[in-house]
């Protein structure tokens, strides 16, 4: 009994604490046409609230059309990064917040942060009442996304640069826009690693089914790729697919 009891009284501090402040993500449209974005972080003190120090970090981006606020207190990975660097304000000004405008999902933004020396980290942001949020990459350069034909999945496409050579590597990553979860190939699970091979070009056959070409080498050491950059830049072509959920 004594165990039920403090089951509940768990879950009702963890209702509580989720309740308090404002949403993750909120949108308001706005008429402003600005041609870059607009950022501040603001210190919020919750209403009704004694304890002083009971604050809330946000995020304002101005961006073309409207103004998005992000909650740091719920996505902790972008609170312990900026609370832990020397100068915040100054990190802050590198932000760019990207709408996906994807059909049927227009509440998804891309959040570019931590950046250094042309490489960032990405963050996929959702604005629904859940408020979810998933680490897409980490200092690494972002080329693309492509959604399925369905509009059920987002593929990105992210590259790095291997160290004293003109060498890029890609990594891809899935997500399941119904779970919020990154989705792993049946086969070729090598592409979906970090920044294994060079990939030529990537694209949607279907829904489930991805058609990707890649150098026609047999290793993807820095060396061969280096032999192939310098060559006719043969390919070959290869077909990924996706379990059905």
């Amino acid at each position: 009994m004594k165990n039920v009891l403090w089951v509940i009284i768990i879950l009702l501090f963890v209702l509580t604490a989720c309740s308090k402040g404002s949403p993750t993500i909120t949108k308001v449209e706005s008429d402003e046409q600005t041609t870059t974005q607009k950022i501040a972080l603001i210190e919020n003190e919750l209403e009704d609230d004694e304890d002083e120090e009971n604050k809330e970090l946000l995020l304002e981006f101005q961006i073309p059309n409207e103004k998005v606020t992000i909650n740091l207190e719920h996505i902790g990975i972008l609170k312990s990064y900026l609370v832990g660097v020397e100068n915040p304000k100054q990190e802050i000004r590198k932000m760019r917040l990207r709408p996906l405008n994807i059909p049927n999902h227009e509440t998804l933004y891309l959040l570019q942060f931590s950046c250094f020396e042309n490489s960032c980290s990405y963050l996929l942001l959702d604005q629904t009442e859940d408020g979810r949020s998933y680490l897409l990459a980490d200092l690494a350069t972002f080329e693309k996304v492509l959604p399925s034909p369905d509009y059920s999945k987002l593929l990105f496409v992210f590259n790095k640069k291997v160290a004293d050579t003109s060498v890029v590597k890609h990594k891809v990553v899935t997500i399941d826009l119904e779970e919020f979860v990154p989705i792993h190939p049946t086969q070729h699970k090598e592409i979906s690693s970090n920044y294994q091979w060079h990939i030529a070009s990537i694209d949607w056959n279907d829904s489930s089914t991805l058609s990707v070409s890649l150098p026609n080498i047999d290793s993807p050491d820095s060396s061969e790729l280096i032999k192939w950059m310098e060559s006719e830049r043969d390919t070959k072509d290869i077909s990924i697919s996706f379990e059905n959920n």
